[in-house]
């Protein structure tokens, strides 16, 4: 009960913080193709992890994104556009154990 009730909280607020966002940002997002990873995209995307898990190869843990943040969200928003729009993804980032 006590984590529904915090989850809906950072939930509405993350909505309310990327609200606030400039334009701009949200606008350089956007890939030539068309294509483009959204906020609220990644949103849902993290509502359906699980947390508690190990980390990655990374040491991130999970939680580091789901409790980040709007701005957090924001900025991993424009880093996932920037490589579908170059077509590049670094070789770190393929990396699993």
């Amino acid at each position: 009960m006590f984590t529904t009730l915090c989850t809906a909280r950072y939930h509405a607020h993350s909505i309310a913080c990327i609200d606030r966002v400039d334009g701009r940002l949200l606008q350089m997002c956007t890939s030539e193709a068309g294509f483009s990873v959204s906020v609220q995209d990644l949103m849902l995307a993290l509502r359906k992890q699980k947390i508690g898990k190990a980390v990655g190869a990374d040491d991130i843990a999970m939680e580091a994104f789901i409790y980040g943040g709007g701005k957090l969200l924001v900025h991993v928003c424009f880093l996932f556009n920037m490589f579908i729009r170059h077509g590049y993804l670094p070789k770190v980032f393929m990396k699993s154990l």
